[in-house]
């Protein structure tokens, strides 16, 4: 199978994978916990949930955007905060981590503005 894209992970090995094979990159597979708190209602089957680091993701963006290979980085893992995968952007109740949320909509916006320089 012949790809155009090789995915990446961790961001470290970005420029080398583009070296090696002169093809544009993708950040696969990435995020990190901002805090770990201990689960009081015993919901989690690891008996504690994580809260997302948006300024992690913020920063990993920015850097990405002063590399002319990459052409992206998606929030691994970060939709909704379950009882197996006890991170996310919301909880099980739809309430919203309102900090990484800022954080990630902050980076997004940097990228917008990033772009609007390329639009005719």
């Amino acid at each position: 199978m012949r790809r155009n894209v090789v995915t990446f992970s961790p961001i470290e090995d970005m420029i080398k994978w583009h070296q090696a094979t002169g093809k544009p990159v993708l950040m696969a597979d990435n995020a990190r916990k901002r805090e770990t708190i201990k689960d009081e209602r015993d919901t989690y089957r690891d008996g504690e949930y994580s809260l997302v680091d948006g300024k992690w993701y913020a920063d990993v963006v920015d850097g990405l955007l002063k590399h002319p290979a990459a052409i992206g980085a998606p929030l691994f893992g970060a939709s909704i905060r379950n009882r197996h995968r006890a991170r996310g952007l919301i909880d099980e109740m739809e309430q919203p981590g309102r900090e990484a949320i800022r954080e990630i909509r902050g980076a997004n916006q940097n990228v917008a503005r990033w772009l609007s320089k390329f639009e005719c």
